[in-house]
């Protein structure tokens, strides 16, 4: 076997969201070279609009009564990645990308809630993941939530990141690290030609290389912090409170079809009074900021990653996912251009075992 390092390539990615970016990170941090093209910001990308939630366990239960094992197990490895990748981050920035190892607070609202709860407990605990519960006086006393909630259960391996200074980190630490930005859209390999040599291209920017072609809307706000209001992620059904040292985030609608992808104020003041509903203080706060984006969906829920040709990769359709599994999805790309195979039981992601790819 040989001892000698891959050789460097010169890679273009084309996507400025977290997953590109940590791509991109994890491509240079092995010595390679980057170039990253996106026509827009990454204020402008889906991960932009996201609450930055990094939550295996509570996957397990939005995905219902039969998850998708591998899918699971990918999650929880990103998660446990996290930790260490934004520690490399903060290392080379000198910033930091807010991210919050507090576990995550999941309540039940009704009977039927409180059952999926149990249904979770008895998932988590075959599989050793840690958890502990929590007693409705408990939830009322030590979380200030609504006395009227069921039982909760505190998920320790669910935590979170401010995705959006995480983001702003990342593109700065590709830019300190060499990386080139490129405003200017690709759309396909030989776009690239017009822009230099490139040894091989991750498309990680939507859909179009996949073959994906279904995207979800959601809509959510943010609001002032306020005195009482959560100090950590609550989750509650489909809703979520999530703060942030600026904002407290409330969000999502998962809208399979929609007219038009703008925010629907009504819509967000319903997320907010669900949210109100669970934690009393947020109804002394102010609303700063509603927005809405669309998340590009494979079959099932598993994001592509992988090689469609010989010098393309895809790393696309995370959906709701896509900050929790970026550490991984970066791992894996780097890996798998430096030669390496995907593990077996991740082999289900790869371009053709979902959705058909058409690069």
């Amino acid at each position: 076997m040989s001892n000698q390092m891959p050789k460097p390539r010169k890679v273009a990615i084309a996507g400025a969201g977290i997953i590109g970016l940590a791509c991109g990170f994890e491509l240079l941090e092995r010595g390679h070279q980057v170039t990253v093209f996106d026509p827009a910001t990454p204020e402008s990308s889906t991960s932009w609009a996201a609450a930055g939630m990094i939550a295996p366990a509570y996957e397990l239960m939005l995905q219902g009564e039969a998850p998708d094992e591998a899918l699971s197990e990918l999650a929880f490895e990103s998660a446990a990645l996290w930790q260490d990748f934004a520690a490399r981050l903060r290392r080379i920035s000198g910033l930091p990308t807010g991210y919050n190892r507090q576990p995550t607070l999941a309540v039940a609202r009704s009977s039927a809630e409180l059952a999926r709860l149990q249904g979770l407990e008895d998932r988590l605990a075959a599989m050793s993941r840690p958890f502990r519960r929590v007693s409705p006086t408990a939830l009322a006393t030590d979380y200030g939530v609504s006395n009227a909630l069921q039982g909760g259960l505190l998920l320790l391996e669910d935590h979170q990141v401010d995705n959006r200074r995480a983001l702003t980190v990342l593109a700065s630490t590709l830019a300190r690290q060499g990386a080139q930005f490129v405003r200017a859209p690709i759309h396909d390999a030989d776009d690239l030609k017009s822009h230099g040599e490139f040894d091989l291209v991750v498309w990680a920017r939507g859909t179009s290389e996949s073959g994906v072609s279904q995207v979800v809307k959601g809509q959510a706000l943010s609001l002032a912090p306020v005195e009482g209001g959560p100090q950590q992620t609550v989750r509650f059904g489909a809703g979520y409170a999530v703060p942030k040292p600026d904002r407290i985030v409330i969000g999502a609608t998962s809208e399979w079809d929609f007219k038009s992808a703008s925010v629907n104020e009504a819509v967000t003041d319903a997320l907010l009074e669900e949210a109100t509903n669970v934690l009393p203080a947020l109804r002394r706060a102010t609303v700063l900021e509603r927005w809405s984006g669309l998340r590009p969906k494979g079959q099932g829920e598993r994001p592509l990653i992988g090689a469609v040709s010989g010098n393309e990769y895809v790393a696309t359709a995370h959906y709701r996912n896509g900050v929790l599994l970026a550490p991984v999805t970066a791992r894996l790309i780097a890996g798998m251009i430096e030669g390496t195979s995907l593990p077996t039981a991740y082999e289900v992601f790869l371009p053709g075992n979902g959705a058909p790819a058409t690069a």
